[in-house]
């Protein structure tokens, strides 16, 4: 049974743990940021289907990150004009917010997000103004 105060400082853990794999992955130590997020992958296993987004994200963030710093290398290579170049990095950014969607995307059916009901304030505010649903 968890107590109260671990269910409090939980949020706060996750954060320090982001922030060091921001940091790492900033700093260019890949080896450092990927094994921690290896270490949360492995933390899955252990985990409620509740707790299993935070290690998904991370592993989202840390791998779009990565894909454009290779993406970026990659334009600086190609010898086109430097408007096209910029507007190539542009799209490159989309990399890890499509990565964050898709993990988002699949993960909505868990109780947590969206303010602890399975339905979700979001998904009805979609619903009933006949936007995209969010399934």
């Amino acid at each position: 049974m968890k107590t109260a105060y671990v269910n409090k400082s939980f949020p706060y853990l996750q954060l320090c743990i982001f922030t060091a794999a921001i940091l790492l992955f900033q700093y260019k130590l890949f080896a450092f940021a990927f094994i921690l997020c290896f270490g949360l992958i492995i933390f899955l296993l252990f985990t409620s289907e509740q707790e299993r987004v935070f290690p998904w994200i991370i592993a989202g963030y840390l791998t779009g990150s990565l894909l454009f710093l290779y993406g970026d290398k990659m334009l600086d290579a190609l010898s086109f004009q430097h408007f096209i170049l910029m507007i190539f990095n542009r799209i490159l950014l989309l990399i890890p917010i499509l990565l964050l969607v898709y993990i988002s995307k699949n993960l909505t059916k868990l109780p947590f997000l969206f303010g602890g009901s399975r339905i979700g304030i979001p998904k009805y505010f979609f619903h009933s103004y006949g936007a995209a649903s969010i399934h």
